[in-house]
């Protein structure tokens, strides 16, 4: 099943996280061609991308990953419009990672910054983050 979804609509580009095989997808949408890899050293289900969102001034697709599989606590994975990874965002503890509900990314591209929820298990704080 699919968790996230984000486009890239200039290029024609969309990006999904799969559950069960905790893999990310690249499709262009033109060809409808595309590819997949498995999220960095994930190697289970809890490892799965959750949110995906897209920032269009840096053509970057983050990944949220609530049970990181690149360090402690929950992860963002960013990549490409390529889909070839750019970056691991490690130590956010993402409020949600025994909820159903999964974690939202937020972004301001235009100053490399972005939000998720958490740590509160309430969702009632934020964390800051940039790239």
């Amino acid at each position: 099943s699919i968790n996230g979804l984000a486009v890239d609509s200039e290029d024609d580009i969309a990006c999904t996280t799969t559950e069960v095989d905790f893999r990310v997808e690249f499709y262009n949408l033109k060809t409808q061609t595309g590819f997949a890899h498995v999220l960095p050293n994930a190697t289970n289900q809890l490892q799965s991308g959750t949110d995906v969102e897209y920032d269009p001034v840096n053509k970057l697709f983050f990944v949220a990953q609530s049970v990181s599989s690149t360090g402690s606590g929950s992860s963002i994975q960013v990549y490409n419009t390529h889909g070839q990874l750019v970056e691991s965002l490690n130590g956010f503890h993402f409020s949600n990672t025994d909820n159903v509900v999964f974690t939202h990314i937020a972004l301001n591209p235009s100053n490399r910054t972005g939000y998720v929820d958490g740590p509160s298990s309430g969702v009632t704080d934020i964390q800051s983050f940039t790239y």
